[in-house]
């Protein structure tokens, strides 16, 4: 079987930064982490209990930001088992 190559979007100023994190062997799991521009996207995540928009600690998506609050992994991963959310 062949696989693809896979190429990781290229952002266009050094004002934004992204994350891609993998585990195991031959990248078995896997998260992209980034920043949403748009504060009021439903993607962002929410603290249910506090209403607070949430970001990934340990991640750094730009000066002026606590972190990424955007990710995406594997299925059989979640992105918080590499960094976990924390209230803004």
């Amino acid at each position: 079987m062949l696989l693809a190559s896979i190429k990781l979007p290229e952002e266009k100023t050094s004002a934004r930064n992204y994350y891609y994190v993998t585990e195991g062997g031959q990248n078995q799991t896997y998260a992209i982490y980034t920043r949403l521009e748009n504060d009021q996207d439903k993607d962002i995540p929410v603290n249910p209990v506090g209403e607070a928009y949430q970001y990934y600690n340990g991640t750094n998506c730009g000066a002026g930001f606590n972190g990424c609050n955007y990710a995406i992994s594997s299925s059989n991963t979640s992105p918080e088992s590499f960094f976990p959310l924390l209230d803004e």
